[in-house]
C-alpha cells in the first residue's frame, strides 16, 4: 500500500510544527504576510534560533519576505536558509526591502505549504522583526 501524500507532507513539515511557537513580534495574531491563501506564515523553534517562513503557495524565482530585513533582523543574524525536505542551502540577500530568497528550480514533491528554514547565529530578540 502506498503511503498517503498527507503523511509524506507531514514528515517534511514536522520540524516547523513540532515545537511550534508563534513569533512574539506578531502581536496582532496574524502571524504572517500577505493574504490567507497565498501569503507567508511564521513559526519558530522554542530556542528562537530558527525562524520558519511557510509559503502557502509555491513561488518561482525569488521570494521576498518584507518583515525580515536589515532593520528588523540584520544580515549578520542569518546563518543559513534552506527549504525543508531538501536540506540544500538557498541563495539569499537581505536589504531594507526584506529578505530575498532564490527558490530552487524544482518544486518539492509535496503539494501544499513550503516551509523555509531560516537558521540564525543567535536567538531572536522578542521584538524582531516588526
Amino acid at each position: 500500500m502506498a503511503t498517503p501524500r498527507i503523511f509524506l507532507q507531514l514528515r517534511v513539515h514536522w520540524e516547523s510544527l513540532a515545537n511550534y511557537k508563534a513569533p512574539e513580534w506578531y502581536e496582532d495574531a496574524k502571524f504572517g504576510e500577505g493574504d490567507e491563501l497565498t501569503g507567508i506564515r511564521f513559526t519558530r523553534n522554542k530556542e528562537g534560533t530558527v525562524l520558519y517562513a511557510v509559503l502557502l503557495e509555491w513561488v518561482d524565482g525569488t521570494v521576498r519576505i518584507e518583515s525580515v530585513n536589515d532593520k528588523t533582523m540584520g544580515r549578520q543574524q542569518v546563518a543559513q536558509i534552506s527549504i525543508l525536505g531538501s536540506g540544500h542551502p538557498l541563495k539569499w540577500e537581505m536589504n531594507q526591502d526584506g529578505l530575498h530568497i532564490q527558490m530552487p528550480r524544482e518544486k518539492p514533491s509535496y503539494d501544499h505549504a513550503y516551509p523555509i528554514k531560516i537558521e540564525l547565529h543567535k536567538p531572536m530578540k522578542q521584538n524582531q522583526p516588526r
